[in-house]
């Protein structure tokens, strides 16, 4: 009997003992559980949700400021820099205007890079050119035998233009060519030419053409910078050359083109080096940088310090409200934005009537701040169109105002004045100035955007059943927000319509620099200058696209929402008023019973949920069945 139990004692011993193990091992084995689900659910709320976006606006910031730095490093390094500019590019300028085109339209569609609108700019290097006619037998001949011009520098000119010739290095054009190539405001692809006739027996100088200064746009030669083109014409001292240029075209068509008495047979035209140059500012180069840090660590800091769960959408919203209601406004599931805003005393809310009739998208939006959207783009508009009239008005020719191209740099465009701004930083301010305008406002038209869709979104949930939007990561049935707070088929079309706004000032208003260079091919800097330039056609432009978004903001804006749902915008209070699934009527008062766990988290739909014995109901958010409220009846 002892043995037996004496076994039955080890028996137990041993099966605590396993009991024992086979516990720890449970243990360990749900502790190990626990870690991993709370590693996955760390690693899915960073890889996820509103989490996810800061930590990639964070990487961005950053990315986009080391390429900042490595630029301006880089530029100070292999680029000399002068007066706080330094030179990333000289040479031809069509290449050159084709950069600054690809800036700028770049920076409109990566946005994160949109200051280098006027960081990095062109200056157009332009010529001032001597015109000579000559004989044929002008190669063959002795200048200084063989000529009538007095002036040392423009012998020196027919010298080389002479040596050049022989070089066979000066470019011949047709007389159609001829006048193509030098009927320009700024003269950068070729230099001084000849205008080869059989009409003197001497080679003389016809004209001189100096670099345009923008000082001098209000003296007849100066705004007509090639006017020796049209020196035959009857007109030539009422009209600018650019008004006569198509009878002078007639003239070269008939092979019968005058340049004063001289008939022309073709043009000898020397080509210099183009000296165009894509420039970049130190001073605001640093001032990029500067701003792209406090970016990245205000971004990186909200990112890494946020440690509750935001409310950011609607839809975080009522699933937080669904999860715990809020006692203050049990009993008001009609409540709106409207009337939270017309009767701010909670006391003054009792049950309300059912109007089934959808309200519009704006109802979504206050009238204080549709308002001021529209009357702030209807500002900007008028005042685009009163600066375009006035432009053109102050154009002495108009005959290529809406041809010209846009952004393109004509003497007729070029902002003048005793007493307008010469450096680069102060022109670069105001042709920046629409853009930082244009950003301000848009944010208003987003924010109208946004709540109209948001409202379109909420009125379709008493309709269909669907899962909540949230910004976290989504659970079960929950879809997540949009990426660009908008649904992508408004999205789309709004960012559209930015960028080309965005682009079409850029092209509208613009920096213009010129470097001028003499007769003699060497540098005349008291002809150079920087200024501000217009473009009509870009102008116009822009404010047909103005127009063209506050047609479409409107237009939305009188849609019908789906539903009948009164409509909460983004007010708490009507949000929390439409989320009590499990309200019910206990004696004289409302109560919250408890709900089903995760309800938030399945297809939810708005609609009436109880019904009580005096016939009244209630709606609210529910995963459960519920039913369409009945116009004109009463709901608490």
């Amino acid at each position: 009997m002892e043995l037996d139990d004496e076994s039955h004692q080890m028996s137990d011993l041993l099966d605590s003992k396993n009991l024992s193990d086979q516990s720890d091992k449970e243990c360990e084995s749900q502790f190990s559980v626990k870690v991993h689900r709370s590693l996955r659910t760390r690693i899915t709320e960073w890889y996820s949700g509103w989490r996810y976006t800061l930590a990639l606006a964070s990487f961005a910031s950053v990315i986009v400021l080391a390429f900042n730095l490595g630029f301006v490093t880089w530029a100070a390094v292999h680029h000399t820099v002068k007066k706080g500019r330094g030179t990333l590019h000289e040479g031809n300028c069509e290449k050159v205007q084709h950069m600054t085109m690809f800036i700028r339209t770049d920076q409109e569609r990566y946005r994160p890079c949109p200051r280098y609108n006027s960081t990095i700019f062109a200056i157009t290097s332009a010529n001032s050119y001597w015109v000579f006619t000559a004989l044929e037998g002008f190669l063959k001949q002795d200048v200084q035998n063989s000529t009538s011009v007095n002036e040392d520098t423009a012998t020196d000119v027919l010298n080389r233009l002479r040596a050049e010739a022989q070089n066979g290095t000066l470019q011949r054009l047709d007389i159609s060519q001829c006048v193509n190539a030098y009927a320009t405001d700024f003269q950068t692809i070729y230099g001084s030419l000849i205008l080869v006739t059989n009409d003197t027996d001497q080679s003389q100088s016809v004209a001189q053409q100096t670099t345009f200064l923008p000082q001098e746009n209000m003296r007849t030669s100066a705004s007509a910078p090639y006017q020796w083109i049209c020196s035959a014409q009857a007109q030539v001292k009422e009209h600018t050359c650019s008004q006569l240029l198509s009878d002078v075209k007639d003239q070269v068509s008939k092979n019968s083109w005058y340049v004063d008495r001289y008939r022309v047979g073709y043009c000898l035209a020397e080509r210099p080096p183009q000296r165009c140059k894509l420039e970049y500012s130190v001073p605001l180069a640093i001032i990029v940088i500067v701003f792209n840090l406090v970016k990245a660590i205000i971004i990186g800091y909200t990112a890494a310090s946020a440690t509750k769960k935001p409310i950011l959408t609607t839809g975080d919203a009522v699933a937080s409200f669904m999860q715990k209601p809020d006692e203050f406004t049990r009993g008001q599931c009609l409540l709106s934005r409207e009337s939270v805003k017309t009767r701010p005393c909670r006391t003054s809310y009792k049950s309300s009537t059912f109007n089934s009739t959808p309200k519009r998208w704006h109802a979504a939006v206050s009238v204080k701040r549709y308002l001021l959207g529209l009357i702030s783009y209807t500002v900007a508009i008028i005042i685009c169109i009163g600066l375009l009239i006035f432009g053109v008005l102050s154009m002495r020719d108009k005959t290529n105002t809406w041809t010209m191209g846009l952004g393109a740099i004509k003497t007729q465009t070029l902002i003048t004045g005793t007493r307008w701004v010469t450096s680069l930083i102060s022109n670069v301010l105001v042709a920046n100035t629409p853009q930082l305008l244009f950003s301000m406002i848009y944010f208003t038209f987003n924010a109208i955007f946004t709540a109209m869709t948001l409202a379109a979104e909420w009125s379709r949930y008493a309709n269909h059943r669907k899962g909540l939007r949230v910004s976290g990561p989504p659970e079960v049935a929950q879809p997540s927000s949009y990426f660009l707070s908008l649904p992508y088929r408004c999205a789309v079309p709004a960012l559209t319509f930015s960028a080309l706004l965005h682009w079409l000032l850029s092209q509208s208003i613009f920096v213009v620099g010129i470097e001028s260079y003499t007769g003699n091919l060497q540098r005349d800097p008291t002809r150079d200058f920087i200024t501000c330039g217009y473009s009509p056609p870009a102008i116009l432009s822009a404010i047909l696209v103005g127009v063209a978004m506050v047609v479409w903001l409107v237009g939305f804006s009188f849609r019908r929402l789906e539903s009948g749902m009164p409509v909460a915008g983004s007010c708490s209070l009507a949000i929390a008023a439409a989320c009590h699934p499990t309200l019910r009527v206990k004696g004289d008062e409302y109560v919250d019973e408890e709900g089903k766990l995760g309800a938030e988290q399945m297809k939810v739909q708005w609609g009436v949920i109880y019904v009580d014995a005096d016939g009244e109901g209630h709606c609210s958010f529910s995963s459960e069945e519920v039913g369409v409220p009945e116009d004109g009846k009463i709901y608490r």
